[in-house]
């Protein structure tokens, strides 16, 4: 399928003037219901748009908004494109296209391939500079079929890892690895060695383990331990202690092309709630439970 058999070309447009975030997607809104008889419209629907972007936003780092919403017995996907000739600010995060895309309850799989279809586009530096050149929605629609973009009819795990992920060295230290960590908020980091290439996996409670000694490990009750003394000791082995001496390396990683039901598959399989996703022994990106669970099942 082609991106192109999905838009109209009435309802692509620019926004001239200065606008929020939710004043587009209130503009979106009413030329959608305009053109298009849906089973919810107006305010109902403006309201739904703002419930979902206030669960989870849908601004993406390229300059992309795609917030969506299924509604019930709709058997159809519309899609309204608004493009502010000055780029919003929200959340210091710069707005160039907002997508708005309202599918029925049931094409979870439709909408996801449709996002990965935009941002596409959103990463295609030329272009998307030839598309803001352009001086109405008919000159986009022109440009957007000239550029030929497909709609998958599958889903991988391509379309909703986490590209480009951050990585640790081997030879890093946990000093190194506890900064990031605690930096960018997260649990789970992918090793690579000196030629780049994944070598293994290194999570927060390897980091913690550090200050446990063995002998802890193997009492069933450890409410004796009133002090954080254990704890204590990490602070003193964080530029003692190598990445390489406390990583896992993974029987199993998974491709970019595998399938969400052969992840979901592998982490039943294992009991692993994030993978590297690997590629030519190189780190392409990474992919967790949530991530499936947020954008597979509860899009």
């Amino acid at each position: 399928m082609q991106l192109i058999s999905l838009l109209d070309p009435k309802l692509i447009y620019f926004e001239e003037g200065a606008a929020s975030k939710n004043e587009i997607f209130h503009s979106l809104v009413q030329k959608i219901c305009k053109a298009y008889k849906l089973p919810e419209c107006g305010n109902e629907l403006y309201e739904k748009v703002l419930k979902r972007e206030a669960e989870s936003s849908t601004v993406y780092p390229t300059g992309l908004a795609v917030p969506h919403i299924r509604i019930e017995n709709f058997n159809d996907t519309v899609i309204g494109v608004c493009i502010p000739r000055k780029p919003i600010v929200d959340n210091e995060q710069e707005i160039k296209v907002v997508c708005l895309i309202i599918t029925d309850k049931s094409s979870t799989k439709l909408y996801l391939n449709l996002v990965a279809a935009v941002m596409r586009i959103s990463k295609d530096t030329a272009l998307m500079q030839n598309i803001l050149s352009q001086k109405d929605g008919h000159g986009v629609f022109h440009i957007l079929k000239q550029a030929n973009v497909a709609v998958k009819d599958d889903l991988t795990v391509k379309d909703i890892m986490t590209p480009n992920p951050f990585t640790i060295s081997d030879s890093a230290t946990i000093r190194e690895l506890a900064d990031i960590l605690g930096d960018k908020n997260i649990q789970n980091l992918p090793v690579i060695d000196a030629k780049g290439q994944f070598a293994g996996e290194v999570n927060i409670l390897q980091y913690l383990k550090v200050g446990v000694p063995d002998y802890l490990m193997l009492m069933d009750n450890l409410l004796f331990l009133r002090t954080y003394e254990p704890f204590e000791s990490i602070f003193e082995k964080e530029d003692k202690v190598f990445i390489k001496d406390i990583m896992t390396k993974p029987e199993e990683v998974l491709a970019p092309d595998y399938s969400i039901i052969e992840a979901v598959f592998k982490m039943m399989q294992t009991g692993r709630l994030f993978f590297t996703v690997v590629q030519d022994k190189k780190v392409v990106g990474t992919i967790t439970a949530m991530d499936i669970f947020r954008k597979v099942v509860r899009s």
